[in-house]
């Protein structure tokens, strides 16, 4: 490693001082090394700087005066040269917003003279770059310190990308660098700062070289008046650097390259090759060499995060669709078949309801390792989100295969697991798509959704294929999504474009009258005819095409039942809206409520929002919130489908419900089955205690009516009574009482 020393006295471009020869040898310097030379020469590297202490007659430390600064040291302060030669670090002004002061600042300074031991610290001055927010760090140079500002930009090092005559008048070239009290600082600034150095003439011979660019390149030093060839380095690395410097020399062009160097552990370095210039011709260069090996880690890091799922540390979707398109290429040229398995479980929901989110995580994990366990080594397992995974078998020798792996995974699954202190049971539904790579990748997803659905709806905890019945159904789903989009926004005189609300009535069995109505959505389909929900609800929601309607459907119904008359007792009727349990946790389902109610006028006490008890569990927490803020406007809550899930009692008790409607599987069963009975005589035993209202949904038969009516329920809805009818028909309906 070269020694440099400067002159006691004359002008940053005078020729005093000596360099050490790699052979010993001592001799005077031209002046590429004079102080000019090297001011230029740090210009280049990241933003460093001097300050020397200031102390007292008693020797005590007040203050530190600046005595150096590179062009990107200024620029991070935000002062020039010429100011900051005339400052200290109390005087040198505060970045407004600042959580830093110059007190603290000047604390950590001195105890980096006193001790001796480097820090890093936050400091208070106006930055025009965000990377200058970042610590610096500050070690002690004789009796002051170095600060250095270890930032790696986009692009290369802008800070420092400015050449001499780029330089404003009163920059750092102003800033005598030849403090005595720093103990010689040309040299410890050059040894000590975080970038190579290495000066080279025009016939590639070094000249120069801290001791910092022998540590970045990986070699005990690097000797003076040898070529490049013959510094020690990997030929990788001296090929590009001979080549860079010879590009350099011949255009007057900075020349920038990345290296990779293997060692005991890779470092990432980039070597920044600049001319020197003297008049129109370069004379030399200056590589700066900068180890960016943490920036590179942190990026690959970030890279990583991009294609993994942060729970299960798996492939994400993302990351598992860019190589299923690989995979689906590489069928379609050799012939031999890929599939795409995506893994349901089952039950995931209640899991995450019944014990909590850290227990649905943990469950998650555990899956991951139980997949991982039973998938085939060279297939590629993901997470896409919530509870689902998907495998891509790739290279299969036969379609089944595929299926074999299939049902290893169904059969992993059906042994418990043991999740914190809980057993926790669930199975798997595994959809199959198979394909020879003619089918583009978003279609052989969705055969595998279509499958997966399949066999949650034969039972759960079993397999499905894609063939060619469910390709009618995907088809057959398509086609609903379009035309409803298009209905929607087609609006009109409509809230909801070609979609309607008809209103299905709710009869008191004793006197016959209509107490309410059930809003039901109708679609005027452009094939002919009216479409009931049930023909177009599900895709719907799945597709997410009704997601934003919610405001729309609540202002139509409360606007609609504001207008209709009173029953023959005198009572106003109520409308009951359905909503999904997406809809009941949206943040902003109270708002849209109060905004239907205050736009038509209509009294809260006669809203009630409908949801299923069975997909109830399905809902996160979110919704107590909104139940709680609905409940203290007077707005009620009804349970649907009351009587087919495993939680109805428990979900009674967990949330502020004011009617439960009989499940229209116990209503049509109850006059022939004696199980039918005992639950409905059980439900509306449970919701007379605990005060609730009861309507017995479905009733289509005398019978089943008058079976009901004995048994203590006093309202009802069905076919019996009345379809779902427009809102004007049902207004005639109000207004007459029912014989029954």
């Amino acid at each position: 490693m070269a020694a440099v020393t400067t002159a006691a006295a004359g002008d940053g471009g005078g020729t005093g001082g000596s360099r050490t020869l790699g052979g010993g040898a001592t001799e005077e310097p031209p002046a590429l090394l004079s102080v000019g030379f090297l001011n230029d020469l740090l210009d280049h590297l990241s933003p460093v700087a001097v300050l020397a202490a200031v102390r007292d007659d008693d020797g005590v430390v007040r203050d530190f005066a600046w005595r150096f600064a590179n062009h990107g040291a200024c620029h991070a302060v935000g002062l020039t040269g010429d100011e900051l030669l005339h400052t200290t670090l109390r005087g040198t002004p505060r970045r407004p917003g600042s959580h830093s002061d110059s007190v603290a600042v000047l604390d950590a300074f001195h105890r980096v003279v006193d001790s001796g031991v480097d820090t890093s610290v936050h400091l208070p001055w106006p930055a025009d770059a965000e990377p200058f927010g970042a610590p610096v760090r500050v070690r002690r140079l004789g009796d002051g310190v170095i600060v250095e500002w270890a930032t790696v930009l986009e692009g290369g090092r802008e800070p420092g990308d400015r050449t001499t005559a780029d330089r404003p008048p009163g920059s750092i070239g102003s800033i005598d660098l030849r403090e005595p009290r720093l103990d010689g600082p040309l040299e410890v600034l050059l040894d000590g700062v975080g970038d190579g150095i290495v000066h080279t003439d025009a016939e590639h011979l070094t000249q120069f070289a801290n001791r910092r660019a022998a540590e970045i390149l990986g070699v005990d030093a690097l000797p003076i008046g040898v070529g490049i060839a013959d510094l020690g380095l990997p030929p990788s690395l001296h090929g590009r650097w001979s080549q860079a410097l010879r590009a350099a020399l011949d255009t007057g062009e900075r020349v920038v390259f990345d290296h990779t160097a293997p060692a005991d552990i890779t470092r990432h370095v980039e070597v920044d090759v600049r001319p020197l210039m003297n008049g129109p011709h370069p004379h030399g260069t200056v590589t700066t060499v900068h180890d960016i090996t943490d920036h590179v880690l942190r990026e690959q890091s970030l890279a990583s995060l991009a294609r993994r799922d942060p729970l299960t540390g798996l492939d994400n979707r993302s990351e598992v669709t860019h190589e299923l398109g690989r995979a689906l290429a590489h069928a379609a040229r050799t012939g031999r078949p890929v599939a795409l398995l995506t893994v349901d479980l089952d039950g995931f929901k209640f899991v995450n309801d019944s014990f909590g989110h850290h227990v649905g995580d943990d469950l998650l994990r555990a899956a991951a390792d139980r997949l991982r366990a039973v998938v085939r080594g060279g297939d590629l397992l993901s997470r896409t989100g919530g509870d689902e995974f998907v495998v891509v078998c790739r290279d299969l020798r036969r379609a089944d295969d595929a299926l074999r792996s299939a049902w290893r995974i169904v059969e992993a699954f059906r042994t418990p697991f043991p999740v914190r202190d809980v057993e926790v049971v669930t199975t798997a539904s595994v959809g199959v798509a198979v394909s020879n790579g003619q089918e583009p990748v978003d279609e052989v997803i969705e055969q595998a959704d279509a499958a997966v659905y399949a066999a949650k709806a034969h039972g759960r905890d079993t397999v499905s294929t894609f063939d060619a019945v469910l390709q009618s159904e995907v088809e057959r789903r398509h086609h609903i999504e379009s035309d409803l989009r298009s209905a929607l926004a087609r609006g009109g005189v409509r809230p909801i474009g070609d979609l309607d609300l008809w209103f299905q009535p709710t009869y008191r069995l004793a006197t016959g009258e209509v107490t309410g109505a059930e809003a039901l959505l109708r679609w005027r389909h452009p094939s002919g005819g009216v479409w009931d929900a049930g023909s177009f609800v599900d895709v719907a929601e799945d597709s997410g095409v009704l997601a934003d309607q919610t405001a729309r459907i609540l202002s139509l119904a409360c606007s609609e039942a504001v207008g209709w008359p009173l029953n023959p007792s005198g009572a106003p009727l109520s409308v009951q809206v359905n909503v999904s349990p997406r809809q009941l946790a949206d943040h902003g389902l109270v708002h849209r409520v109060d905004d239907a109610l205050e736009a038509s006028g209509l009294d809260p006490k006669l809203l009630c929002l409908e949801v299923a008890e069975t997909s109830l569990s399905r809902a996160s927490r979110a919704v107590g919130p909104n139940l709680e803020s609905l409940a203290a406007r007077g707005v009620s809550l009804a349970f649907d489908n009351f009587g087919s899930g495993m939680a109805s009692l428990t979900q009674l008790q967990d949330f502020p419900v004011d009617v439960v409607k009989l499940d229209r599987s116990c209503t049509t069963a109850v006059v022939d089955s004696d199980r039918a009975r005992n639950v409905a005589a059980g439900t509306l035993a449970a919701a007379e205690r605990l005060g609730l209202g009861v309507v017995a949904d479905g009733v289509e038969t005398e019978r089943q009516a008058a079976v009901l009516g004995r048994m203590g329920y006093r309202f009802a809805q069905g076919f019996l009574f009345s379809p779902a009818v427009p809102s004007a028909d049902l207004a005639a309906l109000a207004t007459t009482a029912m014989a029954i």
